[in-house]
């Protein structure tokens, strides 16, 4: 029988390292442009890595409650996730919808 948890601590690994590329570069971007939309690219991006870091304590946090607890929980971290996402990918458009043509 095969150990699946390597497989998640892979993927947790690469989308942490990836989480925290968006960060840095979010962050970097609004530094050099500050504009509306990279404010909204570094605070949707550093709302989705707090949520990515928390994910993990609040799932054995609500498994201490129950199983529907867990999904409840698991429902709602992806819900904040997705609004952050949305929040990023609206700054992301004003800025290049922003950008003037060459």
């Amino acid at each position: 029988m095969e150990s699946y948890e390597i497989y998640f601590t892979i993927g947790g690994v690469f989308g942490f390292l990836a989480q925290a590329a968006i960060l840095v570069f979010s962050i970097a971007y609004y530094v050099k442009l500050k504009s509306i939309g990279t404010l909204l690219m570094t605070i949707g991006s550093l709302l989705g890595t707090m949520i990515f870091l928390s994910r993990p304590l609040l799932s054995v946090l609500a498994g201490t409650m129950g199983s529907m607890e867990i999904v409840k929980t698991q429902g709602l971290l992806s819900i904040a996730s997705s609004i952050f996402i949305i929040v990023f990918a609206i700054g992301f458009a004003m800025n290049v919808l922003a950008t003037p043509k060459k």
